[in-house]
């Protein structure tokens, strides 16, 4: 009979009880740090922390990032005034990218959408939505 614990055993090592063991470990680990929703709670919370460490670390250079991409589409789409190309489409794209971050840039496309839209209409013939200026006597 060859013994256990013996460097010339043959015997492979029994890895039913190696997994017993580890479960056994798990299910201690788990009923000491407490419940199921006290877990959850625990984790929640660390990950709504680590998320909102990341997205504050991360804001600034989205922010740059935002504005280098976004100026530099404006003016490709300014120098498309003189050059061929579509600049009516990617000035407001441009301004588009911009108002993801800046406020500035949301007012100015939005002023833009709508005085394209009213000189639109004037151009078919369509009155304005504002109202006409006063007469004078």
């Amino acid at each position: 009979m060859p013994l256990l614990f013996c460097a010339q055993t043959t015997r492979p090592p029994n890895w039913s009880l190696h997994l017993f063991g580890v479960l056994a470990t798990a299910v201690v680990l788990i009923s000491v740090l407490g419940s199921r929703r006290y877990l959850r709670r625990v984790f929640a919370r660390t990950t709504a922390d680590v998320y909102a460490i990341t997205r504050s670390a991360l804001r600034p250079a989205r922010k740059i990032i935002v504005f280098v991409v976004g100026t530099t589409i404006v003016l490709i789409g300014v120098a498309m005034i003189v050059l061929p190309g579509p600049a009516v489409v990617v000035i407001p794209l441009g301004l588009a990218i911009l108002g993801t971050e800046f406020f500035w840039a949301r007012r100015l496309l939005r002023w833009t959408r709508a005085e394209i839209m009213r000189r639109a209409g004037a151009l078919r013939g369509k009155p304005s939505d504002s109202p006409p200026p006063p007469e004078r006597d």
